[in-house]
């Protein structure tokens, strides 16, 4: 994109698509586009694209990776196709090769990817996916209530907060979700774990 132009404005992030795709099809390639996910928890694959959904609307097809914290799997998912059949993925892993000896007699090694089995369907991913957002959430309310009875309420709370919250890697929008949570529930007033109280 050009200097001044958002991934979050439609008219930006069209603008650049359309001159990307005027490239593809002068030259008769394929055109990938890497993009970070945001950290919502939906489970839709457009839901869950960081800035404009245009970065997904306007794509022929979508493929999107998350990888098993577990295994260090990578899998893939095909979220959307526009002229083929969608299929339902595939799975990698990148490991270390050794190539030989080098000149001076040292190990060469380079990264080398493996093919291998899914180790989550799609559905099981976006499950996890939206019940790790739910538990930061949780944590997210017993946080806040705990800071706030621990400050009485008052004085240093809202600093002590910010060290919590990003201490447990809360993200803001989970906190602000959480906070919005503990205000609808009646649990604190408006603005008391905003800084406004």
């Amino acid at each position: 994109m050009k200097d001044g132009q958002d991934i979050n404005n439609s008219k930006d992030v069209r603008a650049a698509i359309n001159h990307l795709k005027r490239l593809a099809e002068k030259y008769n390639v394929a055109v990938i586009v890497l993009h970070h996910n945001n950290k919502s928890n939906s489970a839709s694959g457009n839901g869950r694209v960081q800035g404009s959904n245009d970065w997904y609307s306007a794509c022929r097809s979508v493929l999107e990776l998350q990888k098993d914290k577990e295994t260090g799997v990578v899998n893939v998912y095909h979220n959307k196709s526009n002229h083929a059949k969608e299929e339902t993925g595939f799975a990698f892993s990148i490991e270390g090769v050794e190539l030989g000896l080098d000149a001076r007699g040292k190990m060469v090694k380079a990264p080398a990817i493996k093919f291998c089995t899914m180790t989550k369907s799609r559905e099981e991913m976006e499950n996890e996916f939206a019940g790790k957002e739910e538990n930061k959430q949780d944590k997210a309310e017993s946080l806040i209530l705990k800071c706030l009875q621990e400050a009485g309420g008052v004085g240093m709370w809202s600093q002590l907060l910010e060290q919590a919250v990003t201490a447990i890697g809360i993200s803001n929008i989970t906190y602000r979700r959480a906070r919005k949570a503990l205000q609808d529930k009646k649990f604190i007033r408006k603005g008391q774990a905003d800084g406004k109280t």
